[in-house]
């Protein structure tokens, strides 16, 4: 293919260029059965460290004001790291690292 000018336009085929698209990370998507107020040091570390937080609050299924009173904590954690809090159910709470957005979103089935 050619300008008005004669020079040629070259295309390259980007099927033929791999291009590594996976980097090394540390941080990763955690599960955290969380069953002490001890456990927020560990939760709060690996919240500092960029990973995404699974925090299963079982244990704690029947103590609401001592739930209540971590989450409070962990919105804290979330809000200094400029990150995301959100209790996706009575016993499960998620914790972003580095600013990821929570979506919470519900499937509609049928029409």
């Amino acid at each position: 293919m050619s300008d008005m000018e004669g020079t040629e336009k070259k295309f390259i085929d980007l099927g033929k260029h791999r291009v590594k698209t996976q980097a090394r990370t540390d941080v990763a998507i955690k599960v955290v059965e969380v069953r002490t107020r001890a456990d927020l040091k560990p939760i709060t570390d690996m919240a500092y460290k960029g990973n995404v937080l699974v925090l299963d609050f079982s244990f704690f299924e029947d103590d609401i004001l001592e739930k209540r009173a971590m989450a409070k904590s962990l919105m804290k954690t979330a809000s200094d790291l400029g990150s995301h809090f959100a209790e996706m159910s009575d016993t499960m709470m998620v914790i972003t690292g580095n600013g990821m957005p929570i979506e919470k979103v519900r499937i509609k089935h049928g029409a």
